[in-house]
């Protein structure tokens, strides 16, 4: 008797405690909620004005292009220019997509088309000092994915290259494929099969290992003012929705490699 007496005295100080953490998990959620409702707004408010500009930017590029007939070098400047800003428009319209909650457009993509289509417009930001090669496999190599978060992704992660060479060096771009087994697999968190793989490697400045364990963390940049912490997060957001996954290597005063694998598929929808 003394013993049951016991445990119902218990009772009572555990429940309250039980249902004040689901309170607050709840309450938690609600706030996650209406932030990412916020976040949305505020994206489709910001895009819609940036898409303004853009149409500016790309009737002008459009114009200036017909005009440069004969200046086959300064035309060629503003057909990049012009294929950024339509880059750019689609990304506005991913922006749009999101604050709507839409869905992300996934198909069977060819890799090593997708690389050499922002090989250019990334080559046109680089400054003296810093080369770039570009590898590209000879036949297809497919995988599905939403093509403009995939071309975003990669710019952000040759973007983050050329911010690691402030002294000038080499950046290396490849595309390619390759077949996982369950062992290697398990090591990036994937199931076994074959991938689709970008590489982005640069002999820069490199990250220790405190700056590395976060380099993924939304937020977390190391460049200041001019960094916004999205590059990599996003990166690496976008490749676990795909099915994929984001790999970074890296040693201070040595380099960074970055390697984005992608699920490979067999045929480009008609």
């Amino acid at each position: 008797m003394p013993a049951r007496q016991a445990q119902l005295a218990i009772r009572p100080s555990v429940a309250p405690a039980t249902l004040d953490a689901e309170a607050f998990r709840l309450q938690e959620r609600g706030a996650q909620a209406r932030r990412l409702e916020t976040m949305g707004r505020l994206a489709g408010g910001l895009a819609h004005d940036f898409n303004n500009l853009l149409t500016i930017i790309l009737s002008a590029n459009e114009a200036l292009a017909e005009r440069l007939d004969h200046q086959p070098t300064a035309q060629a400047l503003a057909k990049v220019s012009l294929q950024a800003a339509e880059r750019g428009s689609d990304l506005v319209r991913r922006l749009l997509a999101f604050s709507r909650q839409g869905a992300a457009d996934a198909r069977p993509i060819d890799a090593g088309e997708v690389l050499a289509a922002i090989a250019p417009l990334f080559k046109c930001t680089i400054r003296d000092g810093v080369s770039v090669k570009t590898a590209i496999p000879a036949g297809p190599v497919l995988c599905r994915a939403d093509r403009i978060e995939l071309e975003s992704a990669l710019l952000n992660l040759c973007v983050n290259a050329k911010d690691a060479l402030p002294d000038g060096g080499a950046i290396d771009l490849e595309a390619g494929q390759v077949e996982f087994g369950l062992a290697a697999a398990a090591r990036l968190g994937l199931a076994k099969g074959a991938y689709a793989v970008f590489l982005v490697r640069d002999n820069g400045v490199g990250m220790a290992p405190e700056v590395l364990r976060r380099a993924r963390d939304p937020l977390f940049t190391t460049k200041g003012e001019r960094g916004s912490g999205f590059g990599l997060s996003n990166a690496h957001d976008f490749a676990l929705q795909s099915g994929g996954a984001l790999d970074i290597v890296s040693a201070k005063g040595v380099g960074t490699s970055v390697t984005l694998y992608l699920p490979a598929t067999e045929a480009i929808d008609d």
